[in-house]
């Protein structure tokens, strides 16, 4: 056996290994949940006073956080059209925004709970 003859065989097995890698990122990128998929929490909508002034609070029920809370505080402040921030997973909303916040929400599949 040449050198030729050895170096194909060396090939051929490189190739069978990373043909077996790319089928298993395969098998692990089909088993990742979709987008639509993951549950979302219901959320919470509060009024609150900071400083003599209405605030709105959006906050995950049970206690835990908004997935993507930081997305979703620029989204909703785009729409409507308020200043705000995120922090710990909790969304503040300047003004009393409850109804326009919850329709909002609603259209993009949130559960909501205004109080």
């Amino acid at each position: 056996m040449d050198w030729k003859d050895q170096l194909s065989v060396m090939f051929a097995q490189v190739e069978k290994t990373e043909d077996k890698e790319q089928q298993e990122e395969e098998i692990t990128t089909t088993t990742e949940p979709k987008k639509s998929e993951v549950k979302k929490p219901i959320i919470r909508i509060e009024l609150d006073k900071r400083r003599g002034k209405e605030a709105t609070i959006l906050s995950a029920q049970g206690g835990g956080e908004i997935p993507n809370s930081q997305e979703l505080a620029k989204t909703l402040k785009k729409h409507l059209a308020i200043g705000g921030s995120e922090r710990n997973g909790e969304i503040l909303l300047q003004g009393d925004v409850r109804k326009r916040c919850a329709n909002i929400l609603q259209q993009q599949g949130y559960k909501t709970k205004v109080i």
